[in-house]
Parts: structure tokens; C-alpha cells; sequence
């Protein structure tokens, strides 16, 4: 990951609004393609989904949606299970067979 992906990830948090509003568009424009940094964020953008700031969890839903968009790995399902969001196993993923 690049030293400019690694700060607009970082000003996420901030507590400046136009600093988040650019880190935001930065992300979204970095997502249109696939990156290699996906699998190393995805962790603190799933867990952002659970935040009491509704700004914090747009921004964590709008960067999840686009890590979905351009990833090429195998796919992951994200659901609502208990309370918090969990990714569903290949086994329980509809219109899949458990051997695919």
C-alpha cells in the first residue's frame, strides 16, 4: 500500500470533515480498479459497520461496496447475524452447492 492510500485510510477517522469528505472520494476513486490493499482494510471497514456515528458507518458502507465491486478473489458474503455482520460460508451461500 502507497504512502497517499495509507493517510486517506488514516483521515477516515478524522475529526475534520473535509479531510474525511477527501479521503472518502480518494478511496472511491482508488476502488474503481482492483487494489491489493482490499484484505488488509477489510477488517476495519466490516467493523465500522457497527459504529454509533452514522458518518462513520456510511463511509464504512460505501468502501465495503467498493472492495466488493473490483475484487477478484473468491466471493464473500457479508451478512447481518446476531447483532453483527459476519461473512457466510461457502456452504450456506445460496445457489451454491457446498462443493463449488
Amino acid at each position: 500500500m502507497d504512502r497517499a492510500t495509507r493517510m486517506h485510510l488514516d483521515n477516515l477517522h478524522s475529526l475534520d470533515g473535509d479531510q474525511r469528505y477527501e479521503a472518502l472520494m480518494f478511496l472511491i476513486k482508488a476502488t474503481d480498479r482492483p487494489v491489493d490493499w482490499a484484505y488488509d482494510v477489510w477488517g476495519g471497514f466490516v467493523a465500522d459497520l457497527r459504529d454509533r456515528d452514522n458518518h462513520v458507518r456510511a463511509i464504512a458502507a460505501l468502501n465495503v461496496g467498493g472492495l466488493f465491486r473490483v475484487d477478484r478473489g473468491p466471493p464473500i458474503h457479508l451478512v447481518w447475524s446476531g447483532g453483527e455482520f459476519a461473512t457466510l460460508p461457502p456452504s450456506r451461500r445460496r445457489g451454491r452447492s457446498s462443493g463449488s
